[in-house]
């Protein structure tokens, strides 16, 4: 799983709370087995968390949102994961069909 942190510090150095939750919840999802692969990333502001990117399918979505459930200070969770499904290789090989300008011009009576 390839997880995106973003860090925000404050003046003093110190973590801030939003950093720190979001760290948590970051944390949370890698050692959660069922969520195990897929592109996310995680904003946390005031204890509402915001899931984003794509996973390969709903289960781990589901997974991933349980997981940042659990994590102490998470108040809400924002869910904004796509699931991504492959293109399988006949998909990729088999004829696009018509251009986009040939279908236009069969519609218009052309």
């Amino acid at each position: 799983m390839q997880l995106q942190v973003q860090r925000s510090v404050t003046p003093r150095g110190a973590v801030s709370a939003d950093t720190a939750l979001r760290r948590a919840v970051l944390a949370r999802l890698i050692s959660d087995p069922q969520v195990s692969t897929g592109h996310l990333r995680v904003a946390a502001i005031d204890g509402a968390v915001t899931l984003s990117g794509h996973v390969a399918s709903h289960a781990q979505r589901d997974a991933a949102n349980a997981a940042a459930h659990r994590v102490k200070g998470v108040g809400r969770i924002t869910d904004e994961v796509r699931i991504a499904v492959p293109a399988s290789p006949a998909t990729l090989d088999a004829d696009p069909g018509p251009d986009i300008a040939s279908r236009f011009r069969q519609r218009a009576g052309s």
